[in-house]
């Protein structure tokens, strides 16, 4: 479950973020499928996209997360992404 993945996120809402440290947790969707997500995201937003890498573990309280190791901004957008952003 510690295996290290690639998966593009888009950022359904931010959960909580930590201005001095920029750690924040995520509601996120990849494909389809919604989790959370944590690490250090500096200045996250809703319906931002962004390309991840980390591993699955489960939290013993809240339950499966993508644990964030390194995260950048997506050049990717799609429809769905910018209207909501617009809106």
């Amino acid at each position: 479950m510690n295996d290290r993945e690639n998966i593009t996120i888009l950022v359904e809402r931010v959960i909580y973020s930590n201005p001095e440290t920029s750690w924040a947790v995520i509601a996120a969707n990849n494909n389809g499928e919604q989790f959370t997500a944590n690490g250090i995201l500096p200045r996250v937003s809703p319906q931002q996209t962004i390309e991840a890498t980390g591993s699955w573990q489960e939290h013993p309280r809240y339950g499966r997360q993508f644990v964030i190791n390194t995260a950048r901004p997506s050049q990717k957008y799609t429809a769905d992404s910018i209207c909501k952003y617009l809106v």
